[in-house]
């Protein structure tokens, strides 16, 4: 709860922050529940995108949003399809020493490789990044929303776990 407060109420005061930006990339895997009737499925996802914001370097402390490219790719375990979702995504987060929270909001296509199908798919969730050195940490996400395939309309959630890197760019200017 304290993690949501920051995110949301926090105040970038107390450190010395300017604006950075730099590259972020993830890779998770983790179980998932979609497909109408809904069923098992077993997901992998890679986000690869860009983030700002106003950030202390020396201290990993400060709010970012970012714009990623994120590839979802879940198999579902009755029906033996596999769906292919290329998402837009827009987050916003606060880096928070080691710890850093996130939410997201994400939207595109839907293809489903065995039958041919095609759709789309909005998402919502949040995630969290656990640093274990200053670019490469833990993650886990949880993100939920609607699949409109073929004409029907089918909730769609996942959960995974991975591995993300995100670093600012050093430029000339930076200490």
């Amino acid at each position: 709860m304290l993690v949501l407060a920051a995110l949301l109420a926090g105040s970038d005061a107390l450190a010395i922050q300017r604006p950075q930006s730099g590259p972020v990339l993830e890779l998770g895997v983790g179980p998932g529940l979609g497909g109408a009737p809904a069923g098992f499925a077993l997901a992998g996802q890679f986000s690869a995108g860009w983030w700002a914001g106003p950030y202390d370097e020396d201290y990993a402390l400060g709010r970012f949003w970012s714009v990623l490219a994120t590839g979802r790719v879940d198999w579902m375990s009755g029906s033996g399809a596999l769906r292919v979702a290329p998402l837009v995504e827009l987050r916003h987060g606060m880096d928070l020493f080691v710890v850093a929270p996130y939410y997201f909001a994400a939207a595109g296509p839907v293809l489903d490789l065995a039958g041919g199908a095609t759709g789309g798919t909005l998402r919502v969730g949040g995630g969290i990044k656990l640093r274990r050195s200053r670019t490469v940490g833990l993650t886990a996400r949880l993100g939920g929303g609607a699949d409109y395939v073929d004409g029907a309309l089918s909730a769609s959630v996942g959960f995974t776990l991975g591995i993300g890197f995100s670093a600012p760019v050093r430029t000339r200017n930076s200490r």
